[in-house]
């Protein structure tokens, strides 16, 4: 990747981002200066400063951008779990209420049952009693 040359002082005065180099004293700018050339004596451009300091950026961009993607992941896990936590109580009250309705309805069917059974009993006694009484008056009129 190439980048065109400038002079720094006009970088400083166009405005331009100086990725990480400071215009406020003239012994930071000598500094650079004297960095530069040692960077240029050793094959280091500026342009391969440039692009290590723009690799820097995006890494910690990309950092930042993984970060809040977890954070967004961790959320929507949270909310997840909530969400499923409250639907998995909703239809285990709905289960608990139909059971308990089906088992009302077998206790129901039991009293019917055992009503019934008792009616017929009470009935067969009755019929008993009623045929006793009927031998007895058959027995008394003879």
């Amino acid at each position: 990747m190439s980048y065109p040359t400038q002079d720094k002082s006009s970088l400083y005065k166009s405005g331009m981002p100086t990725l990480g180099f400071s215009t406020s004293s003239s012994t930071n700018t000598e500094d650079c200066a004297i960095s530069n050339g040692f960077a240029r004596s050793i094959g280091i451009t500026s342009n391969d400063v440039l692009d290590r300091k723009i690799k820097q950026m995006m890494g910690f961009i990309e950092q930042e951008a993984n970060e809040k993607v977890e954070e967004i992941d961790a959320k929507a896990e949270e909310e997840f779990n909530i969400e499923k936590g409250r639907l998995v109580q909703q239809h285990r009250l709905k289960i608990m209420e139909t059971y308990d309705r089906k088992e009302k309805a077998v206790e129901l069917q039991k009293k019917i049952q055992s009503s019934t059974m008792l009616n017929q009993a009470r009935l067969r006694v009755l019929k008993a009693q009623d045929d006793h009484v009927g031998n007895v008056i058959e027995e008394t009129t003879e």
